[in-house]
């Protein structure tokens, strides 16, 4: 997984292998730095601000925070069994993160840096996607091959889509 910090002229990806962001220098073509963030570290989200990302770290079960701009981590949670992705909302006050060993979802408040909430939805959730108008949430079931739809206000599943076979990755096309 990517992510581009175009106001820092850096790109950052989530190296499951090492379990480590890598930073880069648009400009230069360069490696800044290798971020050590958790084993497995898969899913990665830029924040609003444009300088710090959210990171999944599916064999060490947390999220971190990594200030982009200084290469480091700022803080780490246990978000679950094996965090997959993570999706920052709500102006980049929370975070919804898949748990594919728990069939779940977590809420994080990001303010108060911890697990808000939890929703079960559906068999080895990993992709999420939440609309432009925060309304919904779409979550990739890859087990039963379903995307469930999550009603954000009311904190409930609202419904299920069937797919194809392991559906993942999911996009906003306006």
């Amino acid at each position: 997984m990517v992510v581009v910090a175009p106001e820092l002229d850096r790109v950052a990806t989530a190296n499951i292998g090492s379990g480590t962001v890598t930073i880069v220098d648009t400009e230069e073509a360069r490696v800044i730095s290798h971020v050590p963030t958790g084993a497995g570290a898969e899913g990665i989200d830029l924040l609003p601000d444009g300088r710090h990302a959210l990171v999944t770290n599916r064999d060490a079960g947390t999220l971190t925070e990594v200030d982009l701009r200084r290469g480091r981590v700022t803080r780490s949670l246990a978000v679950g069994e094996v965090p997959i992705r993570v999706r920052a909302w709500g102006a980049g006050r929370r975070a919804l993160v898949s748990d594919a060993g728990g069939n779940e979802i977590a809420d994080i408040d990001l303010e108060a840096w911890r697990v808000e909430r939890r929703l079960e939805v559906g068999a080895v959730p990993v992709g999420i996607l939440v609309t432009p108008d925060e309304r919904w949430a779409y979550v990739a079931n890859t087990r039963d091959d379903r995307v469930t739809v999550v009603d954000l206000a009311a904190w409930s599943v609202a419904g299920e889509v069937v797919a194809g076979d392991e559906p993942d990755g999911m996009a906003w096309v306006r």
